[in-house]
């Protein structure tokens, strides 16, 4: 809601507005809301385009108008690295062991095709080091512990690329349908992708269908389609699916971002912008209260689902600030 990824994480991927999803649509005093400590926050002073958090929440990555990429400290607000190699990105986001930063980019080809760009940086020694860019593949995403890239293309396939080098090391599922958009399941390491009205989820290992599942309603086409970033959990239109059984878990009516077990969204709430979280599962709610009457942008959500980012204006000029709350 890629986790924002897709979402996603939106998914995936990047910021998405996405609608959301389960079986059943819970009544607005069907389960309890509780307020969570508003003042638990630190604010970031930075013009944002584009954010991501680290799956532990200790990090967070922004994009500003200048494409410059900044990377800092959650607990103190302070600066660790710059770089001035960025680009336009879409989406950014961290590897799991919070050591690089993969920095994805849409774009259309001369067809009118879905292409992307994709860059790895190294955050090792806490400067960027850019270790590779890949180019021309749709729905792009970094697993096997960072070494390497998945993307697909419009004739149906998919492409493993290595995260070192960007070159390709292999093709896999060819397909009569295009295939613009897909989740990881990192777990399997298997991705997973619509087919029709149907989710199938295919091995990158032995290049294989492992199962599939039927969406129960709409998709919405392929502008909410995404997993968390585990892959666990899965938007499709209008529902939130378990990628593991096939069953749908939840029903709602609007998501900014989604992880494994909750729903993010922005509500406008006695003058103040408020976060609303929602857990999948049991359709119980958390409210964040806003301190002040700013608006707030867009969202993304750390993993471990402790920390959430969201650019602050005075919603005439861009973001001035992101705000960093810890949940736990």
């Amino acid at each position: 809601m890629r986790k924002a990824s897709v979402l996603v994480r939106l998914v995936v991927f990047g910021w998405l507005l996405l609608e959301s999803c389960s079986t059943k649509q819970l009544a607005p005093n069907e389960a309890p809301t509780v307020s969570i400590d508003s003042s638990s926050y630190v604010d970031i002073p930075a013009v944002a385009y584009v954010i991501g958090l680290s799956p532990d929440g200790s990090r967070l990555a922004l994009r500003d108008a200048d494409f410059d990429i900044s990377v800092f400290d959650t607990k103190n607000g302070r600066r660790i690295c710059f770089t001035n190699q960025g680009c336009n990105f879409n989406y950014i986001k961290f590897t799991p062991d919070n050591t690089k930063l993969f920095g994805v980019l849409y774009g259309t080809s001369l067809t009118g095709d879905p292409q992307y760009l994709a860059r790895v940086y190294d955050l090792s020694d806490s400067t960027f080091r850019l270790i590779t860019t890949v180019y021309n593949f749709t729905g792009p995403e970094i697993y096997d512990d960072a070494s390497k890239i998945v993307g697909c293309s419009a004739p149906g396939q998919f492409m493993v690329y290595s995260a070192k080098n960007g070159s390709l090391l292999k093709k896999m599922t060819n397909r009569s349908m295009a295939i613009y958009t897909f989740g990881f399941i990192r777990d399997e390491n298997a991705v997973i992708f619509r087919d029709e009205d149907t989710a199938r989820v295919w091995s990158l290992t032995n290049d294989n269908e492992i199962r599939h599942f039927v969406f129960e309603g709409g998709t919405n086409g392929y502008s909410a389609f995404g997993t968390s970033d585990e892959g666990h959990t899965l938007c499709a239109g209008s529902n939130y699916y378990d990628t593991r059984s096939g069953q749908s878990i939840a029903n709602l009516k609007s998501s900014m971002w989604f992880t494994e077990h909750y729903s993010y969204t922005i509500e406008h709430e006695q003058g103040r912008d408020n976060i609303k979280i929602i857990k999948l599962t049991d359709g119980s709610t958390r409210t964040i209260v806003s301190p002040d009457s700013s608006v707030l942008g867009f969202l993304n959500v750390s993993s471990n689902e402790q920390s959430i980012a969201v650019t602050v204006s005075n919603g005439i000029s861009p973001s001035a600030i992101v705000r960093v709350w810890k949940l736990r």
